[in-house]
């Protein structure tokens, strides 16, 4: 079957269960869907060869981020993509943790294709160069006090040095006026050095994505908006797993909620494409954010009006129907609304509701931290 007719059929009557999902369980702010589809590229992670900082040549070649720009920011950006996803953009290493001072350790390394012209190449597509603005969130390592550099500083007690050195981890990433995704840092003090580090960068109107699902113990960390690995975002809610009782539900998650999936498949055929819309719908559908890597989709013949279609209307149905006091209807399909509906711009939802975390009862610390990582092998056949 040909793309347009594969695009078309999706248009005429794509149905999708809408799930046990409940307005209030919604972020406070419902961006449109469109804005809530990130492309996601796995640059550190994505190859095992620590010569280049585990960095594949399919994702970051030698001609480093001035290439990279101009041959793959464009495809996703005419899609309908205006937000970018970097994992681990200046790479890694085997046995260690992903470090916050990734620039730090390339630089010191001479890993020149991994940092020369990163913010030089970047700014402009932030700006507005391809037509429009758009985000990049770049995803670091752990500030973890137990990495060598970090640990220093935190032994030294020297204030100066320490946001000094931060600042210099993040300088490429500030210089481009991209977002920071925190690595693994709901595992860390709600009142410690790397929470108002975080508190200073969105004070500068910087924005921080924390992972994962922060802990009932530690609840200031939902005042940020959080990341997690999909699987871990459905197996940390305690609402569905009394093994996650530690964790924080859903409706106490008051911010943007970004969802990256790892695990979509790389079949083609018509029946599993399907199945990749209806679960990138099911989340758009719940009010969260899908990180995901688009390509197999766009080579495949679906639009981005496919992915988005009759969300928006859906959700704001939710929120009249809570407003008005009516029981919401919660199961059965929803299809793809006619085109003339769908082509209208609708403007950010906002839903007010209590955040319903109120004890901060330090309770023995019980750890779950989803995957910070990647799978190479699924990158590498979905690049």
């Amino acid at each position: 079957m040909g793309h347009y007719s594969f695009a078309a059929a999706f248009i005429g009557g794509l149905l999708l269960s809408a799930g046990a999902v409940k307005a209030q369980d919604f972020p406070d702010i419902v961006r449109p869907a469109q804005e809530r589809i990130v492309e996601r590229f796995i640059i550190g992670g994505s190859a095992d060869d620590d010569a280049r900082r585990r960095v594949a040549p399919w994702e970051l070649g030698d001609g480093g981020w001035p290439d990279f720009v101009q041959s793959q920011v464009p495809g996703p950006y005419r899609w309908g993509i205006r937000r970018f996803w970097l994992h681990n953009p200046f790479g890694m290493q085997s046995g260690e943790v992903m470090q916050f001072d990734q620039y730090l350790d390339a630089k010191e390394g001479r890993q020149d294709f991994l940092i020369d012209r990163f913010a030089e190449s970047w700014r402009p597509i932030v700006k507005g160069s391809l037509g429009n603005p758009v985000e990049l969130i770049c995803y670091l390592g752990a500030m973890d006090p137990d990495d060598d550099r970090m640990k220093a500083l935190y032994e030294e007690d020297d204030p100066a040095a320490t946001l000094a050195t931060l600042l210099k981890c993040i300088q490429p990433v500030l210089m481009a006026g991209a977002s920071i995704g925190a690595d693994a840092a709901t595992r860390l003090d709600d009142d410690g050095p790397a929470f108002h580090f975080y508190k200073f960068l969105e004070s500068i109107g910087m924005p921080v994505y924390i992972e994962s699902r922060p802990r009932k113990n530690q609840p200031a960390w939902t005042a940020f908006p959080v990341f997690a690995i999909d699987q871990w975002w459905k197996r940390s809610n305690p609402e569905v797993y009394p093994d996650s009782g530690w964790a924080i539900p859903n409706g106490g998650l008051n911010e943007e909620r970004l969802r990256m999936i790892t695990d979509l498949g790389n079949e083609t055929d018509r029946s599993s494409i399907q199945a990749m819309v209806q679960r990138i719908r099911a989340v758009l559908l719940q009010g969260d954010t899908v990180v995901v890597r688009s390509r197999l989709l766009r080579e495949n013949g679906v639009s981005m009006n496919d992915l988005t279609q009759g969300i928006d209307s859906e959700i704001a149905r939710r929120k009249a129907l809570t407003t008005q006091g009516e029981p919401e209807k919660l199961s059965g399909p929803v299809a793809a609304p006619n085109p003339a509906s769908a082509a209208k711009n609708e403007s950010s939802i906002t839903i007010r509701r209590s955040t319903g975390v109120k004890n901060r009862s330090k309770a023995p610390r019980r750890v779950f931290i989803g995957p910070g990582g990647s799978n190479p092998t699924e990158d590498r056949n979905n690049r």
